[in-house]
């Protein structure tokens, strides 16, 4: 498989595993019972892996995470989760870009500190809908969240660390794939 069909693919592998670790995550109880709205992040790990391996147009990335959190609310029968979840994936992995760009930072920083952004972007859209009266669940939101990110990435950092790099995207098959297809 060349070039495009190698990236779709994968884009396509990965949208449908974060929408499978979305239904199985909803499917439990939260980890801590006093925050029912903390979750591990499993379907964010797809999306890191995406954002730590693609070396162009990320904006594709971008355009699969808007698709899955469409398609997770409609799968959880929770329409109004595009409310909270939308804009929080979306500066959650703003932020990822951003860090991953830099070139400072390990990956479970970066998942840490992107978790974080999710948890409070979420949290203040939970506000703005429902009223401030949630704000007290800051510190404990964004605890959760570092800790969640921190093994997120960690995990994302373990499979590309001994993941065969004929499985990675790699830059020339980026390019390849843009001149096949302008």
């Amino acid at each position: 498989m060349g070039g495009r069909s190698k990236t779709v693919a994968t884009y396509a592998v990965c949208l449908a595993l974060s929408l499978i670790l979305s239904l199985l995550e909803g499917a439990f109880p939260p980890p801590v019972p006093a925050l029912p709205y903390v979750k591990l992040g499993l379907s964010n790990l797809p999306f890191l892996f995406l954002f730590a391996v693609a070396t162009e147009r990320k904006w594709i990335i971008y355009a699969v995470l808007a698709v899955k959190c469409l398609l997770a609310s409609l799968f959880a029968g929770a329409i109004t989760m595009i409310l909270y979840s939308l804009p929080s994936a979306l500066a959650a992995f703003g932020v990822t870009h951003l860090l991953i760009k830099t070139a400072k930072f390990g990956l479970p920083a970066i998942s840490a500190f992107s978790a974080a952004v999710f948890n409070a972007v979420q949290l203040l859209a939970a506000c703005i809908v429902a009223g401030s009266g949630l704000m007290y669940l800051m510190p404990y939101m964004l605890a959760a969240g570092v800790a969640a990110g921190f093994v997120t990435g960690t995990v994302v950092w373990l499979v590309i660390k001994y993941m065969p790099a004929t499985y990675l995207l790699t830059e020339a098959e980026q390019e390849s794939a843009d001149e096949n297809n302008p």
